[in-house]
């Protein structure tokens, strides 16, 4: 069974965004913001929300000195990282 808070946090088409940018590497709030097309203000915003729920994690600094977040999805449901893979672009 599902965690319904948790599951509403994944199942918005931002978050989602997100969590696809940071499967791979780790990105700085400026970096996903340009990579899903949405100002850094939205992207901080659902960063602090997914942070929240442990579902991204700081990975230390970039070059900037701007935090670089990671996914953090395997302390979680398996359908989770499901739901983050189905979401993801074919390659």
């Amino acid at each position: 069974m599902t965690s319904l808070p948790l599951k509403s946090v994944i199942e918005h088409d931002g978050r989602l965004d997100i969590l696809c940018c940071l499967s791979g590497e780790p990105l700085t709030i400026a970096q996903v913001s340009a990579r899903i097309g949405r100002c850094k203000r939205y992207v901080l915003h659902h960063m602090e929300m997914l942070s929240s729920f442990q579902l991204v994690k700081e990975e230390g600094e970039a070059g900037d000195g701007e935090t670089l977040y990671i996914a953090n999805l395997k302390e979680h449901p398996a359908w989770v990282a499901k739901t983050v893979d189905d979401r993801r672009p074919p390659d």
